[in-house]
């Protein structure tokens, strides 16, 4: 998911649009990364043990990085689409493939009882909660005229 949003955003600073945008993009991811972490040191809630386990990983559990960065790099990558003005054939593909991607990605880590449900449940919602919060600084800060910024009313 990283590699896409590094992806994402090369495509978007050579846009004409440059690179507030793919800044914007790449910061926020980043501010999700270091959110999570930040939340793992502080929860300290420890992994499922099973007698047998698929897989096996370090550190604590909550929130499930790997659902939360799935559900912020397609969310606003979605977003993205959506502002540029994609159209429906290709919004209905992204968004099933999204869907697709942030549900497996959950569920597998569940499966391979690294997660218990609750810590994939955490990161979905921490990560749709940290791309709602991303959109709503782009369009308060990029979006909105200097005008109503400064509290003159935009003409």
């Amino acid at each position: 998911m990283r590699v896409l949003c590094a992806a994402a955003a090369l495509r978007l600073a050579r846009r004409r649009s440059g690179w507030r945008p793919a800044l914007w993009l790449v910061g926020a991811c980043a501010a999700a990364m270091l959110l999570q972490q930040a939340l793992k040191a502080a929860v300290g809630r420890p992994r499922p043990v099973w007698p047998d386990p698929v897989d096996s990983a370090r550190f604590a559990a909550f929130p499930s990085a790997h659902a939360m960065t799935a559900t912020v790099v397609c969310g606003l990558l979605l977003w993205l689409l959506h502002r540029h003005g994609v159209g429906r054939t290709r919004w209905r593909i992204a968004l099933v493939t999204a869907a697709v991607s942030v549900v497996g990605v959950g569920l597998t880590r569940v499966w391979l009882g690294v997660h218990w449900a609750s810590d994939v449940l955490g990161g979905w919602l921490l990560g749709a909660t940290v791309a709602a919060a991303a959109v709503w600084a782009y369009d308060w800060r990029v979006v909105r005229p200097k005008t109503a910024r400064a509290g003159g009313s935009p003409s």
